[in-house]
């Protein structure tokens, strides 16, 4: 029991010499310094340049017996290392300062060679520059080159793209459909993309289509714009086919190829003198279509100069072979005297009734249908109010 406690004694007296070492190292130092200064005549030898502050002795100390296991050489070996890969690449975000660096012991250091330690900061440094490029891409999106090549009015990539005063480009049907809106309205032509004042003059722009086929053949533009391109080559070919039809003769195809023309519909440009041409072509053929249709040209002087006798000559013809638009026509002109006709309403209605029946050819609109139905309900009712004042 004695043997115990005195034991316990010399414990605590250690531990306490201990607790006291530091202070005595500093008392010992500022007394080596004061009789080591120059005014006590002793010469003192410059610090070397490794040389730790006061308060990294005490580490130095408890860290002696583990540095000795480990040779200078290897210790030169690491430090060069560092030394290299400090210059190869910035220090990770975490790095400790100097008199941190020895916190882990010696032992705990070998058990992660520098290669694993190069592979840790090569991830994080890959995850940092990752992270930067996505917050980057964030804030300021990459722009696709097709966006500058998009019509500002039909929203999609010119087919037969032309360059405006506002120096944008555009499909030339779309853009030349609202020069023609504007003028009709009594406005002045705008740019539809900027809004501001610009004529209405127009550039063919075929290195602009040229350059979207060069984006599309490599795979640069994607989504709707090429799924609306790619629907717009399909037309191209039918319209090709349908084009072709007609050059051979067939008189249905020259009337279609005529009705988009006058339209300007399925990527024909809109042109009055051509649709005439083409109508012209499909009587020729035997088309009763197209024979209305060449008389209402007439009628309107829409492609050909105006020839009202004409005009009725060939509607009557069509009206009569079955066409419901040249009867409509027909006994609209005939109720109310259009176009030098003389008022015959009892023709008039004839030609209505016919129209709204059934007929070999009915290519009537809705709107047409309509507006014959109102006009035969007028006629009819006007003929018993005459009726019925004769047998009065």
């Amino acid at each position: 029991m004695t043997l115990q406690l005195a034991s316990e004694e010399i414990d605590k007296l250690t531990s306490r010499i201990y607790d006291l070492l530091p202070f005595l190292l500093v008392v010992l130092s500022i007394l080596a310094l004061f009789y080591l200064s120059p005014s006590n005549g002793a010469s003192v030898a410059p610090p070397p340049t490794n040389a730790k502050p006061d308060d990294a002795i005490e580490a130095d100390d408890q860290h002696n017996n583990a540095s000795d296991s480990h040779p200078n050489d290897a210790g030169d070996l690491q430090l060069n290392d560092a030394t290299e890969d400090q210059h190869d690449k910035a220090p990770p975000t975490n790095a400790k300062p100097d008199d941190a660096s020895d916190a882990k012991p010696d032992d705990a250091s070998d058990s992660h060679p520098n290669d694993a330690g190069d592979l840790q900061l090569n991830d994080a440094t890959e995850d940092q520059s990752s992270n930067t490029s996505a917050t980057t891409s964030e804030k300021h999106p990459k722009k696709n080159p097709a966006d500058d090549l998009i019509c500002p009015i039909t929203r999609e990539l010119p087919w037969v793209p032309v360059t405006a005063a506002d120096g944008r480009t555009y499909e030339r049907e779309a853009i030349k459909t609202y020069f023609k809106t504007q003028r009709e309205k009594g406005l002045p032509i705008k740019s539809p993309f900027t809004n501001e004042t610009m004529n209405d003059k127009l550039l063919p722009a075929p290195h602009i289509k040229s350059l979207i086929e060069t984006l599309i053949e490599n795979n640069v533009i994607a989504g709707d714009l090429l799924e609306a391109w790619n629907k717009r080559i399909e037309g191209e070919e039918e319209k090709e086919d349908l084009l072709q039809e007609a050059n051979d003769g067939d008189g249905d195809a020259m009337y279609a190829v005529a009705c988009h023309y006058e339209k300007g519909t399925w990527g024909f440009p809109e042109d009055p003198s051509l649709s005439f041409e083409w109508y012209k072509k499909s009587h020729q053929a035997g088309n009763t279509r197209g024979t209305a249709c060449l008389g209402m040209a007439f009628l309107g002087g829409r492609g050909v100069e105006r020839c009202h006798p004409l005009g009725m000559m060939y509607l009557g013809q069509a009206a009569t072979a079955g066409s419901s638009f040249a009867a409509c026509w027909l006994g609209t002109c005939l109720a109310k005297g259009y176009y030098g006709m003389p008022v015959n309403e009892k023709e008039g209605i004839f030609w209505l009734r016919k129209s709204l029946g059934v007929c070999a050819y009915p290519h009537m609109s809705n709107n047409t249908k309509i507006d014959a139905v109102l006009l035969l309900e007028k006629l009819l009712e006007s003929q018993n109010e005459d009726s019925d004042a004769d047998d009065n």
